[in-house]
């Protein structure tokens, strides 16, 4: 029998141990980054983009405004004239138009989105819980049932085991066998 135990499986606890805690706090940094990113996405929706798509709106309103305006002037100007001489007119309230429209349907979207990214948010807080309870939580009462196993295993190696000893009953027992046997040591 070995003299002591081996005791590098208390040594590979310790970094078991270690990796445990450092990979928990790596599941919840990166969770952590993860919802930071779609907040951060979401206040981006919510304030930025339909703050400057409302702006843009108004803006692409007046400037169909004006281009209608200018189309009623010019027609005014020259009723008699061939409806065909404004296309230069014509031509920029259709582009207001589609300037305006690309604005509303931008709105619609950032609306969408902003519903569309709320609602899955919740799914992933809710797909990625346990995940971050087992980090929080279970992660670290495995790392302190490794600690008492460590240290568990630590006291066993720190006792010194008991040499055997040969016993006062043991060494009475063969003197009387080789008394018995005689003094020659066989068998007459």
């Amino acid at each position: 029998m070995a003299e002591r135990a081996d005791n590098r499986a208390i040594d590979s606890m310790g970094g078991l141990r270690a990796k445990f805690v450092s990979s928990s706090e790596s599941v919840i940094r990166f969770l952590d980054d993860c919802f930071s990113q779609v907040q951060r996405v979401d206040s981006w929706l919510s304030n930025e983009a339909q703050i400057y798509w409302k702006t843009e709106a108004r803006r692409r309103d007046q400037k169909l405004s004006t281009a209608l305006a200018d189309l009623q002037r010019a027609q005014l100007s020259r009723p008699d004239v061939d409806p065909r001489t404004f296309f230069d007119q014509q031509r920029a309230v259709r582009k207001a138009k589609l300037a305006r429209e690309e604005a509303t349907v931008k709105l619609q979207r950032i609306k969408y989105w902003q519903q569309e990214l709320s609602r899955c948010l919740l799914k992933l807080r809710g797909r990625l819980q346990p995940m971050r309870t087992w980090a929080e939580t279970d992660a670290l009462k495995c790392v302190a049932y490794i600690r008492a196993m460590e240290e568990h295993l630590s006291g066993y190696l720190s006792e010194t085991p008991a040499s055997p000893e040969p016993s006062m009953s043991m060494q009475s027992e063969s003197e009387d066998c080789t008394e018995a046997d005689g003094p020659s040591g066989g068998t007459p």
